[in-house]
Parts: structure tokens; sequence; C-alpha cells
């Protein structure tokens, strides 16, 4: 699998004050009027007087409350009314609802504290530029084919579907040569993002080469092998017929096995039960992935359910990763960068709810720049170097090529971080 992701969010936050007027306390008196018996004339003892009493009751003065709050947020920004009520002398007892953030412009919400509510209004506002999501330094160009900025580089927005970008710069394709250009992409709310880049006219395009790192599986094992990890494969239908026991014996602890690969429709991996059958009785722990170019997340769901009815009940000692890779041409999918995080959700949601755990699958600086972060759900990270710096909590890493026995050509490497 090959990868490639992009930066996401800014928040707008200017403060309002408010507090709740409390009514004036009242104060309620009672008398008692004063009765006194007249002196007796007999001799017996003298009649007892009543003594007049004035008693004042108070009613119990209630605490003023008050707080501050954002009047501007950003949209889709993930908010309790806990989060957005600040400084309150009393705590909201809806605190742990969250905000709706998903409509722009004006809105309203009750914020309630005790036997009082409170209607405040704020506004949702897009201030997040978009983003040049597959963007090179240099990009070349084949003599004669003309160009679309939209065929080379991949863009899209946190909120807008269909952001727009241009161009400014002289190029002519007809003429071999390197031409300045700076691309500008422009969403719908009017922020927008600029990048420079070379345009490389060429004669003759040049052959691709790999620049995954290669070591034998011997090589690969002692190097990343440790008492807290343990070395895999991910696997599909390219690597033909596997002796997973010869895998195994060769020092592999683990495996992902592609499910299939979708485009217009689902693609199913050939060997995708074949693989799942014959690593899970050679003693490998097993999981899954489905690579995936959903562009909804009606679509999500679907591919999720088609990989649970292929299971057929089958246990995985591993997750179903999600893999979306297709950001050299974001924008053709025409959905923005909250849709897609929200397309990773729904797939994750009808794994899990099949009782099977779910993961996300991508690459460094998509996971930096482009996917919401999500504590509850492992990460397999791709990232093809002797040494990640990835920052973000993982427990795969996709590290690069190797060669083993069992396999006929290259498969790619994985490193598997133990927990306890």
């Amino acid at each position: 699998m090959k990868k490639a992701a992009l930066a996401l969010a800014a928040l707008l936050l200017t403060g309002c004050g408010s507090s709740i007027p409390r009514a004036p306390v009242e104060t309620v008196t009672t008398t008692t009027t004063a009765v006194t018996t007249a002196p007796q004339t007999t001799t017996t003892a003298p009649a007892a007087t009543t003594i007049a009493t004035t008693t004042t009751k108070k009613k119990e003065k209630k605490p003023e409350i008050k707080y501050t709050y954002a009047d501007t947020v950003e949209i889709y920004q993930k908010l309790t009314i806990g989060d957005w009520i600040k400084d309150a002398t009393v705590k909201p007892d809806n605190a742990d609802d969250p905000l709706p953030t998903d409509t722009l412009g004006k809105n309203e919400v009750t914020v309630k504290f005790g036997d009082v509510k409170q209607k405040l209004s704020y506004t949702v506002a897009d201030t997040t530029p978009p983003q040049f999501i597959y963007c090179p330094d240099y990009i070349t160009v084949h003599k004669g084919s003309g160009f679309e900025p939209g065929v080379y580089i991949g863009y899209g927005d946190n909120y807008d579907k269909a952001p727009q970008v241009s161009y400014s710069g002289s190029i002519d394709t007809l003429t071999s040569g390197d031409y300045d250009v700076t691309f500008t992409v422009t969403d719908s709310s009017g922020n927008s993002t600029t990048k420079g880049a070379t345009i490389n006219v060429v004669d003759v395009l040049p052959d691709y080469e790999s620049t995954i790192p290669e070591m034998s599986f011997e090589e690969f094992k002692q190097k990343y092998s440790s008492e807290g990890s343990d070395v895999g494969l991910d696997v599909s239908y390219w690597q033909g017929d596997i002796d997973f026991k010869k895998v195994k014996n060769a020092g592999c602890s683990f495996v992902f096995v592609r499910a299939a690969h979708h485009s217009d429709t689902i693609y199913p991996d050939e060997n995708f039960l074949t693989n799942v059958d014959n690593a899970t009785a050679a003693g490998l722990d097993v999981g899954v992935y489905f690579y995936s170019t959903c562009s909804s997340p009606e679509q999500a769901r679907e591919q999720a359910q088609y990989v649970i009815d292929k299971l057929a009940g089958r246990q995985l000692a591993l997750p179903i990763a999600f893999d979306w890779e297709s950001f050299d041409r974001f924008q053709r999918f025409g959905m923005s960068i909250h849709d897609l995080n929200e397309c990773c959700r729904a797939f994750c949601e009808v794994i899990e709810q099949n009782g099977y755990k779910a993961m996300l699958y991508s690459s460094k600086s998509f996971l930096e720049n482009f996917w919401e972060p999500d504590d509850s759900r492992e990460v397999w990270l791709a990232n093809y170097t002797e040494q990640t710096d990835y920052k973000g909590s993982y427990t795969y890493w996709q590290q690069g090529l190797t060669h083993i026995d069992g396999i006929g050509g290259d498969v790619d490497a994985d490193v598997r971080y133990l927990k306890g």
C-alpha cells in the first residue's frame, strides 16, 4: 500500500458575560396582638399577663449566577456546554451535553441552572482555511498534455465540499522547462490558502522509483522485535499463494489480510478468506483491512457490513482497519474533510457493533494534519523510514518492504507494540 495527509482547525472565541437577575428579598412580618387581663378584687392569685411579640421571617437568598461564554465558535468544533460556559458560579445541569456546531450562522441553546433556564445565542462560523492535501513542490508534466491543477494536486476544506482552485504564473506545456506558479484554493466562506510549486514540462516522463526501505525479514526482525514489540506482515491477492507455516517459522507473529478494495464498486480480494483461514491455522494473529474510496457514511457502513458478512462469524485476534488513501485528488470525491472523518467513524461503528475491534490505517502526515484523533480506537501508522518520529498514539507501524520465506516477492513489513 502506498500512502500519503494535512492541517485542520482553528477556532475563534470571544467572551460574553452574563448573570441571571434575582428578585428582591421579601420580608414577611407577622404580629401577635397583645392581650392583658385586668386585676381581680378577690383574694385569688393574680392573673398572668400576655406579652406582645413581633416575628420577622426572611426567604433564603439564592446566589446570583454569573458566567461567560464564547459568542462565536468554529464549525464542527467539538464542545460540551460545560466547555463553552466559562467561569460559571454554578455548574450547568446539562454541562455534559454537546453544543451544536454543525450549522453555520446564528444558533441558540438552553442552559439549565437548576430551576432556572437561560436561552443563549451564539454564532457558528467557518474561519478555517482550506488545505492543500497533496501538492508537491515539484510537479512533472508531459509536454503537450496541457495543465489542469486538479489533475496534479489534491485539496479540500473542513466544511466546503467543493472549494475552488486557481493559479498564477505562466506555463507553456508545449515547451520543455521549469515554470513557477502559485496555487490558491478558496472555500465558500472566503478563506483561502496559497502554495508555490514548480511545474517541470518534460519530453519523457521519468520511471517511478520506490523510496520505501527494504530489508530481509531476518534483518527486520532483529532490528524491530524486542521485549515490547514483535513483527508481522500485511498481505493481499498480490502476494499470490502464501505458505503461512513457513512465514510463521521465519519469525512472523501476525498478519493483516486485505478483504477487498473499492473504487466505483467493491472488488473482493480473491485470496481473502483463504489467507485468513490459513494464517489462523498456522498460529498467526490475524487482522483485516478494507481499502476504501467511499465518499459518504452510508457507503462506509455498506463496506464495513461487507467485511462482516464475508467473515461469517470468524474470530479475529486483531482489528479490522479502515484504509482510505486517495488524497492525491481528494476534491474529486465531492466531500469535505469533516465528511471523510465521518466515513471513518461510520465504518468503525458497524465493525464494533458486530463484536470486532476497529482502527484507522493512515500515513504519518495525514494522521498529523487530516484525521481527527479518537483515543478510543487503535491506529495503524504508515511511515516508511528507519525510525518514525510520529508523536501520536499508535499500536502498529507499517515500516517498509521485506522478503520472507513462504511469500514470493516483496511484502509490507509491520511492527506491533505490545501492551502490558
